[in-house]
């Protein structure tokens, strides 16, 4: 059986000017970095979107990061079906991303992590004729194993016949870029001056996939038991909650303005259960994704979103709190808050978090619809301007 597809987002910093990462090789030296963990047994997909009209001339080229996948590997023999999971949001990713340009291709690396030879012999062709069909070019691909790589293409950069120009794997064109394929050792991070900014914003390569799961799926029962004494309380109240103040709270919470207290817990985990209050959190922290055009919104709604206040200026501590909120109230009514901390992750690039926090949320409802649509999303590889799109189209 195939993993999921995850989305980890684009290249981006928090600088003023991109990073730049010159060839395939350092590309590959950074992409533990953009991950925030270190991949293992697994293909990474970086695509990156140009006009073929470009590719032509002698000017340098600096090509922005549009999409950025991780999947487990498959055995040898479900290689096609992995590459037809690829499709899909290559082909997204073409029609939307590429909209404004006359004749958009998507240049693709492929960076295989521990595969063994076979698989790696039946993955790049299959990629290159699937998703060619699909208005994508594999660039480059590159197999690593053990602080080594080597080129899976070692005829060379593919040519792009349509520009008639060699697509070299760097964001330049630049042919001294071109990799060999013979194993090479891994550039030091330290010598790639992208890499340093990536650093400077906290970014782990240290950690497993595991450490990743570890962190979202961390919980304190006694708190949590705490929690759920005082949702007891509130539930011998008719009316409940007033959101009001929960919302305000959620929000100090999230930018570390206070630790909470049970009575905290219980009121913020009561009133995310109202799913338009939840839409409301999500309309107001992720506007540019989930829009609420079309609603009709009165006063007190309006009200509700004020109270919220702004998230803090590094979403990741944002996460990290929420996920501590969510460890510390009773299993039964964590899905909200899972899911809410999905959204925010996926929104900032962080796919791997969002998986894990969607699959977490599911397993404490499998119901829960909003969790359900994410992780719909998430196996798809849709990233969040895509669903912006949908929603405003409907």
């Amino acid at each position: 059986m195939l993993a999921r597809l995850r989305h980890c987002g684009g290249m981006t910093t928090h600088h003023s000017s991109p990073s730049v990462l010159r060839g395939a090789a350092q590309l590959l030296a950074g992409v533990p970095y953009l991950l925030n963990y270190r991949p293992e047994r697994s293909l990474v997909l970086v695509g990156s979107l140009v006009d073929r009209a470009r590719l032509g001339r002698q000017d340098k080229l600096q090509l922005p990061v549009t999409m950025m996948l991780r999947v487990d590997l498959p055995a040898a023999e479900d290689v096609a079906a992995l590459v037809d999971q690829l499709a899909s949001p290559v082909r997204l990713a073409v029609r939307e991303r590429g909209a404004g340009l006359l004749d958009p291709l998507l240049l693709l690396h492929l960076f295989l992590y521990d595969a063994d030879d076979d698989l790696a012999q039946a993955l790049v062709p299959a990629a290159q004729e699937r998703l060619r069909a699909e208005g994508a070019e594999v660039h480059a691909a590159l197999l690593t194993r053990d602080g080594a790589y080597r080129s899976l293409m070692p005829e060379g950069p593919p040519r792009d016949e349509a520009a008639g120009a060699a697509v070299d794997a760097s964001p330049e064109g630049d042919p001294e870029h071109r990799v060999p394929a013979v194993w090479t050792p891994l550039p030091d991070p330290s010598g790639v001056p992208a890499v340093a900014d990536l650093v400077l914003q906290g970014r782990n390569p240290a950690r497993s996939r595991a450490d990743v799961a570890a962190t979202v799926r961390t919980r304190d029962e006694r708190a949590a038991a705490r929690t759920g004494l005082s949702i007891a309380v509130q539930d011998l109240d008719d009316l409940g909650p007033d959101p009001l103040p929960a919302l305000e709270t959620l929000g100090r919470i999230v930018r570390g303005e206070v630790a909470p207290t049970p009575h905290d817990r219980a009121v913020v985990a009561m009133s995310l259960a109202d799913r338009w209050v939840r839409d409301l959190v999500l309309g107001h922290w992720l506007p540019d994704v989930f829009t609420l055009q079309g609603l009709e919104l009165d006063a007190y709604d309006r009200r509700l979103m004020r109270s919220l206040g702004a998230l803090p200026d590094d979403p990741s501590d944002g996460l990290h709190r929420l996920f501590r909120l969510s460890g510390a109230v009773p299993v039964d009514w964590s899905a909200p808050l899972l899911t809410l901390a999905g959204c925010l992750a996926w929104r900032h690039g962080e796919g791997t978090v969002a998986n894990e926090a969607v699959d977490l949320a599911l397993e404490a409802d499998p119901d829960y619809r909003m969790a359900q649509l994410m992780r719909h999303a998430l196996s798809h590889g849709v990233p969040p301007w895509a669903v912006r799109r949908r929603a405003e189209a409907a």
